[in-house]
């Protein structure tokens, strides 16, 4: 085998490396993105859920004030 030989078969090699880690990035892009959007949806549940202890605690207030 001589070197031509030899560097066509590295080419090929690195070429089929540069496609999986392509690959895996583009998957964790992915996952990236979906992750962020998981994380939004957290945020405005943990903000809803705020709101509406405020809300509760606000009522229950009324409630005792009502009854006494």
């Amino acid at each position: 085998m001589d070197d031509l030989e030899l560097a066509k078969g590295r080419i090929a090699e690195l070429e089929a490396e540069v496609a999986l880690l392509t690959n895996r990035v583009r998957v964790s892009e992915r996952l990236v993105r979906v992750d962020c959007a998981l994380a939004r949806q957290l945020s405005e549940s943990i903000a809803e859920n705020a709101r509406l202890h405020a809300r509760i605690t606000e009522l229950e207030a009324r409630h005792e004030q009502a009854a006494t």
